[in-house]
């Protein structure tokens, strides 16, 4: 009988052990889904972080493409004003000509006009003396 309670010590030492080989296990197990977790959280944390990066730099480029044809619209209205100012000023040379042979028929009018008034007031003059010499030549015969 001696060999009884040496295999129920055994079969307790197993036991205890086994016991004790599970609940170790179990708390790397418990200790590795724990890392698990933390690990999964981490990713969705980062994920999120690239998400909103990835969405402003969407935004960015959709500016900066926005940005980009408003300086090529810019650049064609320039181009148009160019064209506008250079056209303008050919029009100016061209009435430029035209002016100033207007200014020298006016001033040239001018010169003739008093050269004429001037020659009226004389013959004015001439005619009232005439007409006083008639006069006294009527009161004289």
């Amino acid at each position: 009988m001696k060999k009884q309670p040496l295999k129920a010590l055994a079969l307790i030492s197993a036991l205890v052990g086994g016991l004790t080989a599970t609940a170790v296990q179990a708390t790397e197990v418990s200790d590795v889904l724990k890392a698990g977790a933390a690990k999964v959280q981490t990713a969705k944390t980062s994920q999120t972080k690239v998400d909103r990066i990835a969405d402003q730099t969407d935004e960015l480029l959709q500016e900066f493409k926005q940005v980009n044809k408003q300086i090529e619209s810019l650049r064609v209205y320039n181009s148009q004003l160019d064209r506008q100012i250079d056209s303008q000023k050919v029009m100016m040379a061209e009435l430029k000509s035209p002016l100033l042979m207007l200014r020298s028929l006016r001033e040239a009018f001018r010169h003739s006009w008093l050269v004429c008034s001037l020659g009226l007031k004389i013959l004015l003059r001439s005619t009232c003396r005439l007409r006083k010499a008639i006069v006294l030549m009527q009161l004289l015969i």
